[in-house]
């Protein structure tokens, strides 16, 4: 005996009123599903790459300098000479640290000093130049350029500005982004 598995035309109704809105409530949860994972994934990927970015800013903030003076022999009768006062007051070393002071300054021309590691310090370290004799001041504007324990360049402006570099500062007039993060002297 054959069976008939065939399922009779009368029998196979058209989808009802409820059964639409079923499918419809169906596809619109699984859409708002969707959007909701792309959304959350979206704003996790902002807040990583936020804390990345602070991160990177971590140790650059920490390094400082400034104008300090200082009696050449000590004696209050000699000449007040000028002195780079650099601080790193982070927990890994800076490479290639430079300060310039810019020209106009005391009468001076631009001065830069040769690149150095600074180590960590829990004090600032006075680093010295040789100038003519004169007033300083120790608001005078210092601008800074090192590379950090990470291999990113900054500098930080003689208006107190951290700024990540794209590149070697030598090679890269184009910053990366202007973050304050407190005046050069503090």
């Amino acid at each position: 005996m054959v069976r008939d598995w065939s399922i009779p035309v009368d029998v196979v109704s058209p989808p009802s009123v409820v059964d639409w809105v079923t499918a419809i409530g169906t596809l619109a949860a699984v859409g708002v599903a969707v959007w909701v994972a792309w959304r959350e994934q979206k704003h996790g990927r902002e807040d990583r790459e936020e804390r990345r970015r602070e991160n990177r800013q971590a140790q650059a903030s920490l390094v400082n300098a400034w104008i300090g003076t200082f009696l050449r022999t000590g004696d209050p009768r000699d000449d007040m000479m000028g002195s780079y006062v650099v601080h790193n007051g982070s927990t890994a070393p800076i490479y290639e640290f430079r300060a310039i002071l810019p020209a106009g300054f005391a009468g001076m021309k631009p001065y830069h000093t040769s690149p150095i590691m600074l180590v960590p310090t829990e004090r600032p370290r006075d680093l010295g130049f040789e100038a003519e004799p004169v007033e300083f001041s120790s608001d005078a504007p210092v601008e800074i350029t090192f590379r950090d324990a990470a291999g990113i360049w900054w500098r930080r402006t003689t208006d107190g500005l951290l700024r990540e570099l794209a590149g070697r500062p030598e090679e890269d007039a184009d910053e990366v982004e202007a973050t304050p993060t407190g005046s050069a002297d503090s």
